[in-house]
């Protein structure tokens, strides 16, 4: 089965949260700090994966941007 992709401002925008990260902000400290996996990070920094759950999305976003979201 081909799952359909959907557009979503809010991964692009942590990925580029994600990717325009301080040098020092490595995987390693995101990933410590917010409970995904570096290999996770990695993956998600370069768009390898499909369907990336929207709560670890949020998590990167929220870590990262200056106004997380609110509900």
């Amino acid at each position: 089965m081909v799952w359909k992709t959907f557009p979503s401002k809010l991964e692009d925008k942590a990925r580029l949260l994600l990717c325009n990260a301080h040098r020092g902000l490595t995987f390693v400290k995101i990933a410590a700090d917010t409970g995904l996996t570096e290999n996770w990070l990695s993956d998600f920094s370069m768009g390898q994966l499909k369907h990336p759950s929207v709560g670890r999305v949020e998590a990167v976003y929220n870590y990262l941007s200056d106004a997380p979201l609110e509900v």
